[in-house]
């Protein structure tokens, strides 16, 4: 069982590794120190920096969820699943239109296979 104060020797090592920054999730705005980010002395072990060049192209992209996609108001709980206009009609998992039918473990994929719509 874990501890109100947590793990010590792995928050220890985390914070050894890792600093923490704002970032911007999908479906949320910019959430404060949110994010995780190896620290300099660990930069040879970080895709972000071995790939830069590959992956250059996709930091100038601005990624929008598809019209009609609710996906930000089912992550942030503002939604069921079920009441996105796309939900099993158009965006299934043999077809998804968002990330949250995407990933066998988004809440609309979860849903549609197990759920009541199974």
């Amino acid at each position: 069982m874990v501890k109100e104060g947590g793990n010590k020797k792995a928050l220890a090592i985390m914070d050894e590794v890792f600093y923490q920054d704002d970032v911007c999730w999908r479906g949320f705005s910019h959430i404060p120190k949110s994010g995780f980010f190896l620290k300099e002395e660990f930069e040879r072990y970080d895709a972000k920096k071995r790939f830069e060049d590959d992956l250059d192209e996709l930091h100038k992209k601005e990624f929008k969820e598809p019209e009609g996609c609710r996906c930000g108001e089912v992550l942030r709980g503002i939604i069921y699943s079920d009441e996105c206009p796309l939900f099993g009609r158009v965006c299934t998992p043999d077809h998804p239109v968002g990330p949250c039918m995407v990933s066998r473990e988004g809440s609309c994929n979860i849903l549609l296979r197990y759920g009541r719509y199974g």
